[in-house]
């Protein structure tokens, strides 16, 4: 899940895409769809088990989403070191 200030325009309906980089991987394409309800600033990304692999063994993760009005947007996460239960 990804969670931001704004609004997303990924619709699952649509069959629509993320590009995701692992370190320096290839881009991969991840499913993403918004939540029922509408919650403007959520997105879920699909597989959610093929993505949580990928990124515990990553450093860092580069996703591109799709802002409402503002087109596509990277955003770069740096994940060594987390936490995970």
């Amino acid at each position: 899940m990804v969670n931001i200030e704004g609004q997303f325009t990924c619709r699952s309906y649509q069959g629509d895409t993320i590009a995701v980089k692992f370190d320096d991987g290839p881009i991969q394409q991840y499913r993403c769809n918004e939540p029922e309800g509408g919650a403007p600033g959520l997105l879920f990304i699909q597989p959610e088990r093929r993505f949580v692999t990928a990124l515990k063994a990553a450093e860092r993760v580069v996703l591109e989403l799709p802002v409402y009005e503002a087109g596509p947007q990277q955003m770069v996460f740096h994940v060594e070191g987390l936490v995970w239960e």
